[in-house]
């Protein structure tokens, strides 16, 4: 059974980001805004006007289009000194977040192809540039990864897989899976031999399996996590 997609706003997405930028605590940030405690928590569409200006009356510099479109820079400030040339985030520059498609779902391994019309938001997270993330479903690679959290990649060949580190892979039979591999053989007609890892300790139910090199459709390398308790 495909898994529910799990819908998180981007306009909640941006406000983290905004929070983390300032350096205080979600619950501060509420206390500071006039905002409920756990209203951001909460938060599944966007932002309620009389709430924004809230927001908007304590951090001035914050940028609104920012906020609610993902346009320009996050502070007034950091736009008017970049100019307007400079200000947009792009693949060089950002995370692309599809912030509706679990790691597996059914169209993932054509995220790539320009025609891909299901929506994202950039964020602005050092260290993930150009890369593309996807939402965690499961619990085989906990505590590595937990349900929600995003999962950030890029993509890879099957003959560069380094052992031990962890992988999106997509097969060719369509399943798609987060796993820790390891080449463990050869095999002349179809390739290395690789071991799947779940990093979960309850080996019943995500035991270690091996699948054939040319059964691989796409791979992904697993370039981090970015943890639910941002998001929450």
């Amino acid at each position: 059974m495909t898994p529910t997609p799990i819908e998180i706003s981007p306009v909640k997405l941006r406000l983290l980001q905004f929070i983390r930028h300032i350096g205080i605590s979600i619950k501060a940030f509420e206390g500071q805004c006039g905002l409920s405690n756990g209203y951001i928590s909460s938060m599944r569409v966007g932002i309620g006007s009389e709430k924004l200006d809230d927001i908007l009356r304590h951090y001035p510099d914050l940028n609104r289009r920012w906020l609610l479109y993902g346009e320009g820079r996050m502070l007034l400030s950091q736009q008017e000194e970049a100019g307007e040339g400079s200000a947009l985030l792009t693949d060089q520059n950002s995370l692309k977040y599809y912030y509706l498609m679990s790691a597996t779902a059914s169209n993932i391994e054509g995220i790539e192809d320009s025609e891909q019309q299901q929506p994202y938001t950039r964020i602005n997270f050092p260290g993930y540039e150009g890369c593309v993330g996807f939402n965690v479903t499961g619990d085989s690679m906990y505590p590595t990864a937990k349900e929600k959290d995003i999962v950030v990649v890029s993509p890879e060949r099957v003959d560069t897989i380094i052992n031990g580190e962890v992988y999106l892979v997509v097969t060719r039979d369509g399943q798609r899976m987060i796993k820790r591999l390891c080449i463990v053989g050869q095999d002349e007609e179809s390739g290395p031999i690789i071991r799947c890892i779940s990093d979960n300790e309850n080996q019943t139910l995500y035991a270690p399996f091996e699948i054939f090199g040319a059964n691989i459709h796409n791979i992904f390398r697993v370039k981090g996590f970015i943890s639910n308790t941002l998001l929450a």
